[in-house]
């Protein structure tokens, strides 16, 4: 027999639900609400941009021929009425992740340790046993060539973005 494939699946499943008539209503109802939960998501989202977006209309229609001051009183009423119509309406504001930040901060890090690994900034020490053994790796222990500024200023013009804390 050939394995089934993904719609023969679902409608065995869908075949088997109807024989037992409790369960089968007891799914209908539960996707039935959560249809219904994402209904109100968009209704209060389209409520959202009704209200806020009456306000810019209103404001930006003469642009071009108001006063400048109208437009920068504006700007201070919806960034203090912005909040109060978000919560009166139900809705959540941007999620800020520290993932992002995170990447770039390890992206950063590895950048800078390469960096210090090139042959022309640092050279290793001469002694076979001169290592150093930090998460179970050993690395060999190095040497800078020059001071810190200086290197600074080669990582600088070879294309660097962090800056250097002293």
């Amino acid at each position: 027999m050939a394995p089934m494939t993904n719609a023969e699946r679902q409608k065995k499943y869908r075949e088997r639900l109807k024989q037992n008539p409790i369960k089968y209503e007891e799914l209908r109802v539960r996707h039935l609400e959560r249809v219904n939960q994402s209904r109100k998501r968009g209704i209060k989202k389209k409520q959202y941009n009704a209200i806020f977006g009456i306000d810019l209309q209103r404001i930006y229609t003469h642009r071009e021929t108001g006063p400048k001051k109208s437009y920068e009183k504006f700007d201070n009423i919806k960034t203090q009425n912005e909040h109060k119509i978000k919560k009166a309406v139900g809705i959540k504001g941007k999620i800020r992740s520290r993932l992002t930040r995170l990447a770039k901060r390890k992206l950063f890090i590895l950048e800078i340790h390469k960096f210090f690994l090139r042959d022309d900034i640092s050279r290793p020490t001469a002694g076979k046993k001169e290592c150093k053994t930090k998460n179970k790796t050993k690395m060999q222990i190095r040497l800078l060539t020059d001071t810190m500024n200086n290197l600074y200023k080669i990582y600088k013009r070879d294309g660097g973005k962090v800056s250097y804390a002293t």
